[in-house]
């Protein structure tokens, strides 16, 4: 259970977050006229982004992380489909193609690509096709919506990401709370884990991978009142873009889009009043996360079949046809069939290819023989894994609530006592219940709940508490946890071993307890070994040469003899000299330095560990 002072240290975490955003975080003054970078010459992306950030001042790595959130690194592309005018709640889901690898969103208020082509002295038609441009139109974006928001000279630093997220939630274009943190969140996601991705014209970009505190209060939510699918948000599509109602005809069928876009420019563009479109549901590529912005009672225009939209729900899913190695996940993929075979099971639809169908196979409302509804559209594409997903609609058990399977991980194989280390662990949610910032944690094992002696005061929620979730993670997504681990003094170089488990605070442990770290620990710099004290003449065998039984210490981090769970089980390697059998003449007054250190680490640790629980 979480302890009083668990809850006091978070929230002492997020006062100090709020603090070091909105007062410590270092202001530039920019000119209200920047001067347009120059891209003339340049063949990489990262060195246009770097060159934007130059005239712009909007961090490089911030711009590329929202174009691949927006496009991954690649050149939009409209889905193949007939424009045709049809009757309103004949509507298709697509909206207008996004513009450039910064995936600038046409219909925006401000008129995004007219500004940003002005920004940087081209024509509009060069930043859909080429990427260097794109990359830089992003930039320009992301000035503009900065300038509107905090005024040309007060721009948040460009060493300071986080001082970023209100510019970045508006570039998602949403406006309530609940999709402004669900955007962010996709972002910084990706700075916090790195990308190494090929972009458009085979250009390899690296992210690396980094730590960014945000303010809690803009991070999403695991759900939203509204949603009628349990982990869903609720973000309501514009009322101009559905049908109160179905008319009374039944749900009959599922019908799988590809949103040719991205998950916010989805989002977007349905509450966008002269959309004229709508979906029931939308899913993120990155992890599953899904949005409901039509109620499933009414009537979503998707497929441009007036018949089929009465009696079907729509999903949309995130990404490209043509790309659909980049865009269709596995965390996507589960996701979404985990919600078609929920419909199926509320009203009754044969969980099958004539009833589960794709965009391309609801038939033209006048037209025999054309299908893609009246707009001729060819979504989810030959990429869509049909077999695959009808085998997870079908096949995929309720299971437990709380299941997780190890992904991966990543700590440092060295320390000198006193550094700090990022490390982190990953897990796949095999439950059906989501993972929460403030509810799922990494916690230590072997046994559970002792202190750790990589505790880092600054970032742990308490000494047995790594981490909570870095994000909320729906079902079948992966899940990282990110944490601190601190190096304790050693006076000798020493191998420290710990194992963690995930455990939801106040129900269960679940999933492997066995994830295990080790890292060499060196002593600081001029640390010296303990002396051996004895009053007598030294033997050969003490003459000051350690032997091989005292190359080092391994202290296993767990319960010691099970007196105590927070005890440090500490090793030796047969330490010689101390107390001798004998006079004083022979050392028998003398008491053995090694020795003494390693009882007063036992007592530091266990004493830590009893104040702590």
């Amino acid at each position: 259970m979480r302890n009083r002072s668990f809850a006091a240290r978070r929230t002492l975490r997020s006062v100090c977050a709020l603090v070091a955003l909105t007062v410590a975080s270092p202001l530039v003054a920019c000119s209200s006229e920047p001067v347009a970078p120059r891209l003339e010459g340049l063949t990489r992306i990262d060195d246009a982004a770097r060159a934007a950030e130059e005239s712009f001042g909007v961090p490089a790595d911030l711009t590329l992380a929202v174009a691949y959130a927006e496009t991954r690194w690649q050149l939009p592309t409209a889905d193949a489909h007939i424009e045709q005018a049809h009757a309103p709640d004949e509507g298709s889901a697509h909206a207008p193609a996004l513009v450039g690898i910064g995936g600038l969103r046409p219909w925006r208020e401000g008129a995004p690509v007219s500004a940003a082509a002005r920004a940087l002295g081209v024509d509009e038609a060069r930043l859909a096709v080429d990427p260097i441009a794109g990359i830089a139109a992003g930039s320009a974006e992301l000035r503009r919506l900065a300038v509107a928001r905090y005024g040309a000279d007060a721009l948040p630093s460009v060493d300071d990401l986080a001082a970023w997220y209100e510019v970045v939630a508006d570039y998602g274009g949403a406006t309530d709370a609940g999709a402004r943190a669900s955007y962010v969140a996709d972002v910084y996601l990706l700075l916090e884990h790195g990308v190494d991705d090929v972009a458009a014209g085979g250009e390899r970009i690296v992210l690396a991978a980094r730590v960014i505190t945000l303010p809690e209060q803009v991070l999403p939510a695991s759900a939203a009142v509204g949603a009628e699918y349990d982990g869903a948000l609720w973000r309501s599509a514009s009322t101009s873009n559905y049908s109160a109602g179905r008319r009374g005809e039944a749900i009959r069928f599922v019908v799988i889009h590809t949103m040719q876009g991205s998950y916010a420019g989805s989002i977007s563009w349905f509450t966008n009043p002269d959309a004229g479109a709508s979906a029931h549901y939308n899913i993120r590529s990155s992890d599953g996360e899904i949005t409901q912005m039509v109620s499933e009672a009414d009537t979503g225009w998707h497929t441009g079949n007036g018949t089929y939209n009465r009696q079907s729900v729509g999903i949309e899913h995130e990404g490209f046809i043509a790309d659909p190695g980049r865009w269709y996940t596995e965390a996507m993929y589960v996701s979404s069939a985990r919600l078609t075979r929920h419909l199926c099971d509320k009203y009754g639809i044969p969980k099958d290819r004539a009833h589960i169908i794709g965009h391309n196979e609801v038939p033209h409302p006048t037209i025999a023989g054309r299908y893609g509804g009246a707009g001729g559209h060819t979504d989810p594409g030959d990429g869509w894994n049909w077999d695959h997903f009808m085998e997870l609609v079908g096949g995929v058990p309720a299971g437990p609530a709380y299941a997780a399977s190890f992904v991966g991980q990543d700590h440092p194989a060295e320390m000198v006592s006193g550094d700090r280390a990022v490390a982190w662990i990953e897990m796949r949610n095999d439950g059906r219940s989501s993972w929460t910032r403030g509810g799922t944690f990494v916690g230590t094992t072997g046994p559970r709940d002792h202190a750790s002696a990589f505790f880092d005061l600054e970032n742990w929620a308490s000494d047995h508490r790594a981490s909570g979730a870095d994000h909320d993670y729906a079902a079948g997504t992966v899940g990282r946890f990110t944490f601190m681990i601190n190096a304790p003094e050693v006076t000798t170089d020493t191998t420290i071993t710990e194992t963690f488990g995930l455990v939801q605070e106040g129900v269960t442990w679940f999933g492997p307890e066995d994830v295990s770290f080790s890292v060499r620990v060196h002593p600081r710099a001029g640390t010296t070994p303990p002396v051996e004290l004895d009053a007598g003449v030294p033997s050969a065998g003490d003459a000051g040469v350690p032997s091989a039984d005292d190359a080092g210490l391994e202290i296993v981090v767990g319960d010691a003899g099970g007196s105590d769970a927070g005890a440090v089980a500490m090793h030796t390697g047969g330490m010689r000299g101390g107390c001798s059998a004998g006079g004083a003449g022979n050392g028998g007054a003398g008491t053995s330095g090694g020795t003494f250190a390693l009882a007063l680490i036992g007592v530091f640790f266990a004493a830590r560990a009893r104040r702590t629980r």
